[in-house]
């Protein structure tokens, strides 16, 4: 099957003999959705790449599939009304129209929605794994965990806020939920140790409020944040560390940055570190451009080009 051919309209036949068609391993992927295992950049792609396809194609069908099941209940409904009200066996026999209709669209629907994953993971590995390849090689080894279970799930829940009010809502409950969806790892040909993970933090915030006729209505927002830790690991006979950063680049904070006898550890800077510069950077008033100020640093910049030539 030409899994290129994902914007073709999916129809339900399509969709079951997509799935009968995938390897039993992709099967048994889509159903268990989790893997922890050690494969080639290539076969990580072949593996996973028909799964993101298929995901999609069901994700679209499933969407249609409920459109239709609401229509024709909402609809159903009218109609059943209006013939109970001008002839009773016609309204009768709409609504068991109506249920069949129901019945046998449901299965379908419940069979895309049983093998629904998480389609983030599928689609970052996909599209890293080649990049990986050109540094680890043909037969490289790339280790990866992946769970495709989504982050809405009462194992991955990490706390719950005590009840509160603000504004016309006069009960607000915030669950946050901690979703670490993909840890991988992998070996350049030059010894260079690359290890990453990928964690969603979502907080659902259930929100209920009282309009004036006094009914109440309630609501679910959630908020995702992804943040990716990666470190890097160097052999020092390739690349030392450096002692001091010189250059316009001398204010920047490099994190976590270890050195030992045989090889450099570089881990990126923390997300809180970089929000919290990205707050003060923005709650900072803007401040008019002093010539003066502008000429002090342009009588300073030779100096700066001295201390690199040092």
């Amino acid at each position: 099957m030409d899994w290129r051919r994902g914007r073709e309209e999916p129809d339900l036949s399509s969709i079951r003999g997509s799935f009968r068609s995938l390897e039993p391993e992709q099967q048994q992927l889509l159903q268990t959705k989790q893997v922890d295992a050690t494969r080639t950049a290539s076969d990580w792609v072949k593996l996973l790449a028909p799964l993101a396809s298929y995901d999609a194609r069901a994700d679209h069908l499933r969407s249609r599939l409920l459109g239709w099941m609401l229509g024709i209940g909402i609809a159903g409904f009218i109609l059943a009304i209006i013939g109970v009200a001008i002839f009773p066996i016609a309204g009768a026999a709409i609504a068991v129209v109506v249920i069949v209709a129901l019945v046998a669209m449901y299965p379908n629907y419940r069979f895309t929605k049983r093998l629904d994953v998480n389609r983030t993971p599928l689609e970052f590995i996909t599209g890293v794994a080649p990049i990986l390849r050109e540094d680890c090689g043909d037969q490289g080894a790339l280790h990866l965990r992946l769970d495709m279970r989504g982050p809405m799930l009462k194992e991955k829940q990490t706390g719950v806020s005590q009840p509160y009010s603000q504004g016309r809502y006069y009960r607000i409950v915030d669950t946050h939920y901690m979703d670490p969806w993909c840890a991988g790892g992998a070996a350049f040909v030059d010894d260079t140790q690359v290890q990453w993970i990928a964690t969603d933090y979502v907080r659902s915030q259930r929100k209920t409020k009282r309009n004036p006729r006094g009914k109440v209505k309630t609501k679910t927002k959630n908020k995702k944040r992804t943040e990716i830790d990666v470190t890097v690991t160097f052999r020092d006979k390739l690349y030392d560390k450096a002692q001091q950063v010189a250059g316009p680049d001398r204010q920047l904070r490099k994190d976590k940055v270890k050195d030992d006898e045989s090889k450099t550890v570089v881990r990126g800077p923390a997300d809180d570190q970089v929000a919290e510069r990205d707050d003060a950077a923005r709650s900072s008033p803007p401040r008019r451009p002093d010539r003066g100020g502008i000429r002090a640093r342009a009588a300073d910049a030779p100096e700066e080009a001295g201390g690199l030539s040092e």
